[in-house]
């Protein structure tokens, strides 16, 4: 009867010990769990205002004002690529490839948009000189200070601040589904293009 007795309490001190081993772990999970739900109820709620004014230069070259909102109801999906300045090789080739691209990007319901600090008579010249059939937002620093697109970048050897190449993947709402920070021209589009059914799953 005592070596029941005995055994049954050796049961339940192992059973508490394993118990009170697991506390730390579970927590560990449940905060983990906890932490990637807040920040994805961040990311979808952190929206820019939709009635913020853009000037948008069309890909035909004819300038228009949209509100945000009204850009983003265009398309399912938009992808939205910064890129520091017209007319410099970079910046062509990463249009030019976006461009080649586009039918395939509109396919999976994304519309292609570009966005830089260049002026609506700029991004017409640019698009007419290097092909860069897409439309072209020339931003006034909103869409910059939003997405937070400006940083030291290194030009040729040397560290300058400027607008980093990037781009995001954004829903009819404006939430962000996807973010390339800082990127390189060459193989950018097709890279995303590769990405994005996965990411639209």
């Amino acid at each position: 009867m005592v070596l029941i007795w005995w055994n049954s309490l050796s049961d339940i001190s192992n059973i508490l010990v394993l118990y009170f081993l697991q506390l730390p772990v579970l927590w560990l999970l449940s905060f983990w769990c906890e932490f990637k739900k807040t920040q994805k109820f961040i990311l979808n709620i952190i929206s820019m205002d939709k009635n913020t004014i853009l000037s948008l230069t069309k890909k035909w070259g004819s300038h228009v004002r949209v509100s945000y909102g009204e850009l983003l109801s265009w398309s399912k999906y938009t992808l939205l690529y910064f890129y520091p300045k017209d007319n410099t090789p970079g910046c062509t080739l990463e249009g030019q490839d976006f461009t080649r691209l586009s039918h395939d990007f509109l396919s999976l319901g994304i519309q292609v948009v570009g966005v830089s600090k260049d002026n609506s008579d700029s991004h017409a010249a640019f698009q007419s000189s290097c092909g860069i059939w897409l439309d072209l937002i020339a931003d006034d620093g909103k869409l910059v200070d939003f997405f937070s697109v400006m940083g030291e970048k290194n030009m040729y050897g040397k560290i300058i601040f400027g607008l980093l190449r990037s781009s995001f993947l954004l829903d009819s709402e404006g939430n962000i589904l996807k973010t390339w920070k800082n990127v390189r021209a060459t193989g950018h589009a097709e890279k995303i293009l590769r990405e994005v059914p996965t990411i639209l799953e």
